[in-house]
């Protein structure tokens, strides 16, 4: 039967483990802040409403020694925490089913992954690094690169969350504990991917009385007889309060995303001359030459041509050319 402790008595120094098991701690985020297009397709792929996904849920963050903040050159960390491959393969499935089902018919990885605790595998990416684990009534103890015997990592981060933080180490290092390992995780990974979602989660945000029939759908009977414009039409303004609620700038974010791929003519801005053929070429000549001639058509322009161009302005008056 393999070990098991808390990640918080794994140190990269002795020092950081002789204040006990439960403090000096510091806290990592496992989950992007800022990246709200890919906060999206997790809140899909994971089963939450929209816009619900929370950077600093409880089960998004973990509590490691400071010691263990030491970052690789590449500014990544030295180690990662993975999943099982039984917690892997339930997550895969997990995540299928989503992807099948309705909308309305998906699962919440929060409710379906609710253990306090999750075991997870030590793994380090550097092998110029010493680990200390501590275990309750012992002193710390030593591994060293190859990590042997190394225990399993109990945490309460949820493995959906310890996955997709891990997964940028996990390409780059190409760790596989096995080759099933390997293929669940590829797969999960697969589905994090950027990709069109259906529009029924998209407006499950938006009340029903927004959505409005297309002008195919729209009969004279809903329209009526009263003319369109006229006086006697009453506009209700929105509901400020309703409007507060919708994520305008998401909204709009996706909306340009698709008409930006939608095909469209080739408009030639008015300030672009377009090609002139070959054959035109001696034609434009002609038309330059019959234009009015300034410098030598008027008295002042004259004047400035002999001033600065005496010898053509000699020659012009002797040949008229």
């Amino acid at each position: 039967m393999v070990s098991t402790v808390p990640l918080s008595a794994i140190a990269t120094c002795r020092q950081d483990l002789e204040e006990g098991l439960n403090t000096s701690l510091t806290t990592v985020y496992l989950c992007p802040r800022d990246d709200y297009e890919m906060h999206r397709q997790l809140e899909y792929l994971w089963g939450l409403e929209l816009h619900t996904l929370d950077p600093e849920h409880e089960r998004s963050i973990m509590k490691i020694r400071k010691s263990m903040q030491i970052a690789l050159p590449t500014g990544t960390r030295r180690w990662a925490l993975v999943p099982t491959e039984e917690t892997l393969a339930a997550m895969l499935a997990f995540q299928l089913n989503n992807c099948f089902v309705s909308v309305s018919d998906r699962k919440s990885f929060l409710t379906e992954f609710s253990a306090p605790e999750f075991e997870y595998i030590f793994v380090s990416f550097a092998q110029d690094v010493d680990y200390f684990v501590r275990t309750p009534g012992k002193q710390p103890k030593r591994f060293t690169a190859p990590y042997n015997n190394f225990p399993r990592v109990t945490s309460s981060a949820n493995p959906f969350f310890v996955t997709f933080n891990s997964r940028v180490l996990i390409d780059r290092y190409r760790y596989s504990p096995s080759n099933e390992w390997f293929r669940a995780f590829r797969l999960i990974r697969l589905h994090w991917n950027p990709s069109t979602l259906p529009d029924e989660f998209l407006y499950s945000c938006y009340p029903e009385t927004l959505v409005t029939m297309s002008d195919d759908e729209m009969s004279d009977e809903a329209i009526g007889d009263e003319p369109v414009g006229s006086d006697e039409t009453m506009v209700t303004p929105p509901d400020e309060a309703l409007c507060s609620e919708l994520d305008k700038e998401d909204f709009v974010y996706h909306w340009v995303q698709e008409e930006s791929h939608q095909p469209c003519d080739r408009v030639i801005p008015p300030n672009v001359i377009p090609h002139t053929f070959r054959y035109d070429h001696t034609r434009g000549i002609e038309i330059c030459e019959k234009r009015p001639q300034w410098r030598v058509e008027s008295k002042r322009g004259f004047q400035y041509f002999e001033r600065l161009f005496p010898a053509a302005a000699a020659r012009f008056k002797s040949s008229g050319v």
